[in-house]
């Protein structure tokens, strides 16, 4: 599966493995980029095809509309981000499993980390062969010196975009009666800034919290957390994308 593709790609010779007969595709006039860099890949037809997960105990079908891709590739095909929407389906990456509920339960697909490897790797494989056919010397000269200069620009950004705080701060009392109830102003805001955000904090005190013992009864509907786990399962951490 691909989340980055918005349509659903079916390779010519992946149909030929199918021995699937010709006289069901349809005209496509579906272009896409992504193979070769500044190219257009126009497909060479479209059908529609059963997509079935699961077992003959347990399995989900839908009808999927695919585009034929004239070449080569590592996959047999690729099904974009909205067959995710149809099967209700959740793809975690780093298990390589795929997750979607059944007539009688979840389904598991699971992939293999040596076929993904080789698929990869053939898909590179592949792609650089079709962009030395596709673009002349020159051009390949052009993309070369232009990917060097991304390159040169990414590693000159920063590392970090988070939040910073101002370097000087200063501690200012909120409460009018306890002294370690304070909030930090930065020391550099323009004075009438100062001045209105002071006034604010200190006819608004009372708003503001600095221990849960601060916040008693709050409501349970209005917010809480729970954990929609089976009693006795350890919870693990997903994996960030």
């Amino acid at each position: 599966m691909d989340r980055g593709s918005g349509l659903n790609l079916i390779y010519e010779v992946t149909l030929d493995k199918m021995q699937f007969h010709r006289s069901r595709v349809e005209q496509s006039y579906a272009t896409f980029r992504g193979i070769i860099p500044g190219k257009e890949v126009r497909c060479s037809g479209r059908l529609t095809l059963d997509v079935v997960f699961g077992t003959l105990e347990n399995y989900r079908s839908k009808e999927l509309l695919f585009h034929i891709v004239p070449s080569h590739n590592g996959y047999h095909a690729l099904l974009g981000p909205d067959v995710f929407t149809m099967f209700q389906a959740i793809l975690h990456y780093g298990y390589m499993k795929l997750k979607l509920l059944g007539p009688n339960g979840v389904i598991t697909i699971a992939s293999d980390l040596d076929r993904a490897f080789l698929a990869e790797n053939t898909t590179t494989s592949l792609s650089l062969v079709a962009l030395s056919k596709a673009l002349a010397p020159e051009e390949l000269t052009t993309l070369r010196t232009m990917v060097d200069r991304d390159e040169v620009v990414l590693s000159k950004k920063p590392k970090s975009t988070s939040f910073k705080p101002a370097d000087k701060t200063v501690k200012f009392q909120v409460h009018p009666m306890d002294p370690n109830k304070t909030a930090s102003i930065g020391t550099q805001l323009d004075p009438a800034v100062d001045e209105a955000l002071r006034t604010f904090l200190c006819e608004n005190w009372d708003i503001f919290a600095w221990h849960p013992s601060d916040m008693p009864g709050i409501p349970r509907r209005l917010t809480e957390h729970s954990l929609n786990i089976i009693k006795g399962f350890k919870p693990v951490k997903q994996a960030l994308p």
